[in-house]
């Protein structure tokens, strides 16, 4: 065996390793569920409490906003002007899929993605779930996304569950800002988005519109397409850089470990997995602020999740499964209060 000399791993390789690792730790944290007294169980009483005891949040419980604010967010952003001795409009959004509010906690003040985003503009509370009472959607993938996307909720996307096709006309800003002539990007690893979103496929494909609705194998593959989409610079052996004006990206690691031996800050497994795209985010914002033109470019930058979680699943109408996040490069408007969301 030789020594004395240095590795080079590629990005896939790092992002794989680091996966293998979680899943050997999901194995593990398996064993100990029976003596965890509930992994991620539903905590009535004090779940807000202890979401909100960073205190690095811009708003409060009762000034939540919903999660739709995303998509009013980006539209608002590219129809703003330029600012002075700016050229171009460029934006990045990112999905941690099922990171639950408190989750936050294991990563506020490592420098990571969400820190240096939101230390640029705020962290807000968001929630999803639709509003309580009326308009009630299930905390799932679909309907989670397609809000954010879309600006509104299942009365008018059609999508209240998973397996839902949604309706084209609650436009997405992806679709929305094609049609004006942006390059967008939309890159995701899980296979239902590709029904969820089959219409608008279907009408991009029809329009010719300059819009990529890429379906990669993992998160690896998802963090190799997000760094040519916002780079100018090909990545070794990778293809061309698409640089586009808007790209989104979702990664899949957190809500595999919640799903796998529960959500929660009691499982290490899911602490490492939010510890871990948070790290994998970081490196896109580096590649953003390596670019050559990055001076001249006035950028937006959004993370955000599209729900919690509880024990092992999600899809109902606890605090745990409808409070979100969303971490901004600028900050948003707080219109208080908002009563359509939690106890």
């Amino acid at each position: 065996m030789q020594t004395g000399k240095k590795t080079n791993w590629t990005t896939k390789q790092k992002l794989t390793v680091s996966v293998l690792c979680t899943a050997i730790l999901l194995a593990c944290t398996a064993f100990d569920r029976a003596d965890a007294g509930g992994v991620g169980k539903a905590d009535p009483a004090g779940y807000l409490d202890r979401v909100e005891i960073p205190a690095s949040f811009a708003n409060t419980r009762e000034s939540l906003l919903p999660q739709t604010v995303v998509y009013q967010t980006v539209e608002d952003f590219f129809n703003e002007p330029l600012p002075e001795g700016k050229t171009k409009k460029k934006a990045l959004v990112i999905g941690y899929d099922g990171y639950r509010a408190d989750g936050l906690q294991t990563i506020l003040g490592t420098g990571g993605a969400v820190d240096q985003t939101s230390q640029a503009g705020g962290l807000y509370l968001t929630y999803a779930g639709g509003i309580r009472g009326a308009d009630e959607q299930r905390t799932e993938t679909a309907p989670g996304w397609t809000s954010i996307l879309t600006g509104k909720w299942q009365d008018e996307t059609g999508v209240s569950d998973n397996g839902q096709v949604k309706n084209t006309e609650a436009k997405t800003f992806l679709t929305d800002l094609a049609q004006k002539g942006h390059e967008v990007s939309f890159i995701f690893s899980w296979q239902g988005h590709q029904g969820t979103y089959g219409g608008d496929i279907a009408q991009a494909q029809r329009e010719e519109l300059p819009v990529r609705y890429l379906f990669t194998q993992d998160d690896a593959q998802s963090q190799a397409a997000a760094l040519r989409s916002v780079s100018k610079d090909a990545g070794e052996g990778q293809m061309e850089p698409q640089d586009a004006d808007l790209t989104f990206l979702i990664y899949e690691h957190t809500d595999h470990a919640g799903h796998s031996t529960g959500y929660g800050n009691q499982n290490p497994a899911y602490v490492q997995a939010c510890r871990e795209v948070d790290t994998w985010a970081a490196g896109l914002l580096e590649a953003i602020a390596q670019r050559d033109s990055y001076d001249e470019e006035d950028w937006l930058i959004l993370i955000t999740t599209d729900h919690g979680g509880v024990d092992s699943g999600h899809g109902g109408q606890s605090d745990e499964e409808r409070i979100t996040w969303l971490a901004s490069n600028r900050p948003l408007a707080i219109v208080e209060p908002t009563m359509a969301c939690c106890r």
